[in-house]
């Protein structure tokens, strides 16, 4: 795997953000190797929790917001469906923001105190940074599937799909490889039941 080097001026650092993407998705294990590689302080990494959570909010706003205006144009679509796409993209994405932030904070606590209890190596700032890092991966995912509904709608549905099994599957390869674990499928387990959890948690919030 060839490191990435801190990139000289703009565009060298587009470059390597368009490299570490490109890695993260095809090798996701590399690619948050390399990540960690570049040693980032904890002020870099907050930073990019920060900037995770806002691309992901603005982004989950404008995907309910074109999805509103799919269901109101298209057939078939119950009342209860459009009124709750319509609370949804009506909170703003200061509020989907806040909401991201306190989910942020569940999975990067769940990734470290999960991971630990069974035996993983992950530590609390490479934990952070791994969710920090996917949750840019899920921005770059949204806008896609925003652009998707604007130009194409039938294929924007498949491709949300795909896409987000596909994330899935980086998600499974970010865990195992922050926490040295090598049984994927105990890890896939793993992921889905927190996932179930959080689900839950979440679901007693007031929204």
């Amino acid at each position: 795997m060839r490191a990435l080097r801190p990139g000289r001026g703009r565009g060298g650092m587009a470059t390597n953000f368009r490299a570490l993407v490109r890695l993260s998705l095809t090798r996701p294990g590399d690619g948050l190797a390399a990540l960690q590689a570049l040693g980032l302080p904890m002020g870099a990494r907050l930073m990019m929790a920060g900037l995770g959570v806002v691309l992901e909010a603005m982004g989950n706003h404008l995907l309910l917001t074109v999805l509103r205006h799919v269901a109101e144009q298209a057939a078939g679509v119950g009342s209860e469906a459009l009124a709750m796409l319509s609370f949804y993209a009506s909170l703003g994405p200061v509020m989907l923001a806040a909401v991201g932030a306190l989910m942020f904070v569940l999975r990067a606590g769940a990734l470290y105190w999960v991971g630990r209890m069974f035996g993983g190596r992950g530590s609390w700032p490479d934990c952070l940074l791994t969710v920090a890092w996917y949750d840019v991966l899920w921005s770059i995912f949204l806008l896609a599937v925003v652009i998707g509904f604007v130009l194409v709608p039938p294929l924007a549905m498949l491709l949300f799909v795909a896409g987000g099994l596909w994330l899935l599957w980086v998600m499974v390869s970010f865990v195992a490889e922050v926490h040295g674990f090598r049984n994927r499928m105990a890890v896939a387990a793993g992921v889905l039941a927190a996932y179930v959890v959080l689900q839950l948690v979440t679901g007693m919030l007031p929204i």
